[in-house]
């Protein structure tokens, strides 16, 4: 049997039984919503304005496995808003790294810590709204991992959080695709309802307002263990911008005191980018750092190409292109 018709024949089956479980989850979701009656899980939200200095981070990295180690590109941007008056902060690197179990973790590592580096520059700049992509939580809670980054990575993030409490900077973390099941697990506990693991936040957020324009309501996003040295509780909502956009993770510091009129003003921004519903300026700080596989490529087989010339025995060994990247297409 030819693999398209062990295809043809795997996709009808499955197709069929998804049909009919989907059925069924379309009953239990009949009966969550009448669950749900009385249960204040959205609202409305209105649009406000923010008269302060305000950036907004984000990064970019790019791995290439080579035969004995790897090469990574990173880079990160701040777009900065100064009253109407705009212009980016940006940083760069790229380097040899050496291949093991955690060489991803190391990257990401390497390109938060730039992130946290290009933030503290907004702050020692003026800016009073530090606005980052991803949760706040997140990043603050982010495991140990055996590796001479994590050590710098906890000290950046340290140092960021006590700049910004010293000089009364509001920090938020807005994430696109939140996987968080936090909301729904207190909500499921409000309710005496089991709620499947397959149902996190956002969906239940969808399926409750559907194509409305709203908010969840606040709650803390709370561990034992955090970067910081101690327990942290982050005030935390859901923001859907537009009636066809998934619901954004808004994150905040603890203690913040203008949530209200902060989150107004994300939904003002994520407005500004039509149906996608994220905030703009985050959204052109993304793609002013993005690195398409291709760029890394031809960077990791440019400095490849600059080795030859001295050590070439050797620099085939090491920085030589794996098998897999040699397969005839």
């Amino acid at each position: 049997m030819r693999h398209f018709e062990l295809w043809m024949e795997k996709f009808r089956k499955r197709s069929g039984e998804l049909a009919g479980e989907l059925e069924e989850y379309g009953r239990w979701v009949s009966g969550l919503k009448n669950a749900l009656t009385g249960v204040n899980l959205i609202s409305d939200v209105a649009e406000s304005d923010y008269n302060g200095k305000s950036a907004y981070v984000d990064g970019g990295e790019g791995f290439y496995e080579l035969l004995g180690s790897g090469f990574y590109f990173i880079r990160s941007t701040a777009l900065v808003d100064d009253g109407g008056e705009h212009f980016f902060i940006r940083d760069l690197d790229l380097d040899l790294i050496e291949y093991g179990d955690n060489t991803d973790e190391r990257v990401s590592l390497k390109r938060e810590i730039m992130e946290f580096d290009t933030a503290l520059k907004t702050v020692e700049d003026g800016c009073s709204l530090l606005v980052l992509d991803g949760s706040v939580h997140v990043k603050l809670t982010q495991p140990k991992v055996d590796c001479p980054e994590y050590p710098e990575y906890v000290e950046k993030a340290r140092r960021l959080v006590d700049e910004c409490a010293k000089k009364n900077v509001s920090i938020i973390g807005v994430s696109e695709d939140s996987r968080s099941r936090i909301l729904t697990n207190q909500v499921g506990a409000q309710i005496d309802l089991r709620i499947p693991s397959s149902l996190t936040d956002s969906s239940l957020l969808k399926i409750v307002g559907g194509e409305k324009v709203f908010k969840s309501r606040t709650f803390n996003a709370v561990c034992d263990e955090s970067v910081l040295g101690k327990r942290i509780s982050t005030p935390t909502l859901y923001l859907q911008p537009t009636p066809v956009s998934h619901p954004l993770r808004i994150d905040f510091m603890d203690g913040e005191e203008n949530i209200e009129a902060l989150t107004g003003f994300i939904y003002k921004l994520s407005r500004q980018s039509r149906n996608y519903g994220y905030p703009l300026p985050l959204y052109i700080a993304h793609l002013d750092c993005a690195l398409k596989p291709e760029h890394v490529e031809w960077c990791a087989r440019l400095m490849i190409k600059n080795a030859l010339k001295f050590r070439p025995e050797l620099s085939r060994a090491i920085l030589g292109d794996t098998r897999r990247n040699m397969r005839p297409k």
